[in-house]
């Protein structure tokens, strides 16, 4: 999410899209806070779990295809950029790796299949912790480069000033909207998450909030200077703006190749978790016999890829995954 608000703020400008990106971030915490108080209060840590046992079978069927449409979006979206960060770094030694088709799949196989796809067999994800610190410090260069380099190449000259807006209404404000839910979308993935940590409702909500406001501060910055640095010509990776061979980003390219590679199992899991109420009416799949949980992580794993491997943007995942995902099972299901 953080690296496409520059496109989100380029389809409304920068107050609009400022104010739209605070109210997702407040009401991905109150979804989250309710989904959380729901799970204790029912004693269950999965999403599908909590609709069949309050809407439902219907209403948890309903629930699990939002989620899925969600995960799918990301997984795609992880790979997507993954395979970019791998583009570039061969680019930045004279080799290209994107300018045909057959060598996009190869890689992006070899990438899979190297790490994402290993990474989601183990049952417990508590192996990922050290990587939540690296991701929280590659984020954290990601936000201080953005602004170095604002403040090297701003402003700009009058004959090489990008177009960029204060505020824009049109039918684009939705596909801005998909993309700020996805960038908050914490409550479809929320409760198998926090499994492992402390059940006390309070300090639950306490990260939550934390969560919510700092992620918000690390959001807005690069957003608003990467818009005002490249306006109308913000790609849906803010990163692809930069040139392949830029030493800071390649830094912060790797960063969030450590960043897409380790979210996706944790990810990958809400999607099993999902495929498993829909197919076995059993979302647990920490004690789901093996030969299933092959099923699962099988269904998991060939959508995504198959989209990655033919989708070379990240922009149309976001949206559809932002809209119909996260915005519709964050913010509507919850209450």
């Amino acid at each position: 999410g953080i690296l496409s608000l520059p496109l989100a703020y380029r389809h409304c400008g920068i107050v609009p899209s400022t104010i739209m990106l605070a109210i997702m971030g407040a009401l991905s915490h109150i979804g989250s806070v309710m989904l959380m108080k729901l799970g204790l209060r029912k004693k269950l840590d999965a999403f599908d779990q909590l609709g069949n046992a309050i809407l439902g079978r219907w209403g948890g069927i309903c629930i699990s295809i939002g989620t899925m449409l969600y995960c799918i979006s990301c997984l795609t979206t992880y790979l997507i950029i993954g395979f970019n960060n791998i583009a570039s770094w061969f680019d930045a030694g004279g080799i290209k790796v994107d300018d045909k088709l057959w060598k996009r799949v190869v890689v992006l196989l070899i990438y899979f299949f190297a790490v994402p796809f290993p990474l989601t067999f183990p049952r417990d994800i508590k192996f990922l912790s050290p990587f939540s610190t690296l991701t929280f410090i590659a984020t954290l260069l990601f936000v201080i480069v953005m602004i170095v380099k604002a403040c090297q190449i701003l402003p700009y000259p009058p004959e090489q000033k990008p177009h960029v807006i204060i505020a824009r209404f049109g039918i684009n404000i939705f596909s801005a909207i998909s993309i700020f839910g996805m960038a908050f979308a914490m409550p479809v993935v929320i409760l198998p998450i926090m499994k492992p940590y402390n059940p006390n409702s309070w300090k639950r909500s306490l990260i939550s909030f934390w969560n919510i406001l700092i992620g918000f501060i690390f959001y807005v910055i690069p957003a608003i200077t990467g818009y005002c640095l490249f306006g109308d010509d913000a790609k849906d990776v803010i990163l692809d703006n930069f040139k392949s061979n830029d030493i800071p980003i390649i830094i912060v390219r790797v960063g969030f190749f450590i960043v897409v590679t380790c979210s996706y199992p944790a990810i990958a899991l809400s999607l099993m978790e999902s495929w498993g109420s829909l197919i076995f009416q059993d979302s647990n799949q920490q004690t789901m016999v093996t030969w299933k949980r092959i099923i699962l992580i099988i269904l998991t794993s060939i959508i995504p890829l198959c989209f990655a491997l033919f989708l070379p943007r990240v922009g149309p995942a976001l949206s559809i995954g932002g809209a119909f995902g996260g915005c519709l099972v964050d913010f509507f299901f919850p209450a």
